[in-house]
């Protein structure tokens, strides 16, 4: 009843004063029940149009893939003219310049820090101990050369040590999974 009342109204509204709105006033006024009835028969028939509307919805979405697949260079093409055109477009000079004169050089400056603080930090330590290492060559070569080969055979011990026990506990599990 509401959504034929909102119907009513709409066309009301929408036919206004002309002829179309005269005749519609002049058949609700002799013939009001035939009006509403036909109205509300309407209405009802929505569902099962939307079912019919539906069903044929799905059977194009069921050929949609295809379709594309048919035209996917012609698509391909079209995406990649679209997105070249909008890079193309781009001034990516003039917004990094807008952006950058909005900043002092005081928030430069602190934004500098901020994004390269702890990158600054890892090579003043790397060259801390790189340092060290290329002062201990030069001093004691040969000193340096035996602290390397000591270092670098008990990394590769305790690496192949992980690995055997790694092995060994995935076996152990294989087998008692079997």
């Amino acid at each position: 009843t509401r959504i034929v009342d909102f119907t009513v109204e709409k066309l009301e509204a929408r036919l206004g004063e002309g002829i179309s709105g005269i005749a519609l006033k002049v058949y609700r006024f002799l013939n009001e029940e035939d009006f509403r009835r036909k109205l509300d028969q309407a209405v009802q028939d929505i569902p099962d149009s939307l079912d019919n509307v539906l069903d044929e919805m799905d059977h194009l979405l069921d050929r949609l893939p295809e379709k594309i697949e048919a035209r996917s260079e012609d698509i391909e093409r079209w995406a990649t003219q679209i997105i070249l055109g909008f890079v193309e477009n781009i001034d990516i000079y003039s917004i990094i310049m807008e952006n950058m004169s909005a900043y002092d050089e005081g928030q430069l400056e602190d934004l500098l820090k901020k994004s390269s603080n702890e990158q600054l930090n890892y090579i003043k330590y790397l060259g801390g101990v790189l340092g060290c290492i290329g002062g201990l060559v030069i001093w004691r070569p040969l000193l340096s050369l035996g602290v390397f080969a000591a270092v670098g055979g008990s990394l590769y011990l305790i690496d192949e040590s992980l690995f055997r026990l790694r092995k060994r506990r995935v076996e152990s599990r294989l087998t008692r999974g079997s």
